[in-house]
């Protein structure tokens, strides 16, 4: 009887517990909390990103147990976020991990550093609008407006360098010399060589008269 009781036992107990398991509610989604001490500094919202990056920020929290960066498709309905570094030590206000951006395809992105405490909880801090940006061109930033006068508004760009006026032209050099010139000095040349060789004729010639 103890046997028959004990196999019975054996069979029915998955079922039994399989039925206890499914009128259970199911376990609550911890929401990470916000916590001004938990942020990412560098990258930016709406910087675009090229190779390997630095990611700064704070994680020093008071009953701190680990860290994670993650990041995942600024369009994320699943919530769906993939690892990019564990840290098992706080980081205050310093380098938390490289990131090489060069492994995912182009797009917009969002960071996240997921801080867990002692107490387990959990606190985040969210950087949105990433632009990744290896393999096609960098979006050139519109300027935002800065003032408005006179109706007209005015932005950060600088205005256009003015062209420089032509440039005044310079005397003419005193000391340059012409064809003109090169022509006459020769000429006198060729006369004074001929001159000097006529004089040294003549006096070797008187010399042998003389003697």
């Amino acid at each position: 009887m103890l046997r028959i009781l004990s196999l019975l036992i054996t069979l029915f107990y998955p079922l039994i517990s399989a039925s206890k398991g499914a009128f259970q509610s199911p376990l609550e989604t911890k929401t990470p909390l916000d916590n001004p001490e938990v942020r990412v500094t560098s990258p930016r919202s709406g910087q675009a990103l090229q190779g390997v990056i630095s990611i700064q920020g704070n994680c020093a929290i008071r009953n701190f147990s680990s860290a994670r960066l993650e990041f995942s498709y600024t369009d994320n309905p699943t919530d769906t976020w993939f690892l990019i570094q564990t840290l098992v030590e706080p980081v205050s206000n310093n380098l938390l991990t490289q990131w090489d951006t060069s492994t995912i395809t182009d797009g917009s992105y969002q960071v996240r550093l997921l801080v867990l405490a002692t107490d387990e909880k959990e606190y985040q801090s969210v950087v949105e609008n990433l632009r990744v940006r290896n393999y096609t061109p960098v979006e050139t930033d519109t300027p935002a407006p800065t003032s408005l006068a006179n109706g007209i508004i005015t932005t950060g760009t600088p205005n256009p360098t003015p062209i420089p006026p032509s440039p005044t032209p310079l005397p003419a050099n005193p000391l340059e010399i012409s064809p003109d010139n090169i022509q006459s000095s020769t000429i006198k040349g060729i006369l004074t060589v001929f001159v000097v060789f006529t004089l040294f004729g003549l006096f070797q010639g008187l010399k042998r008269l003389m003697r």
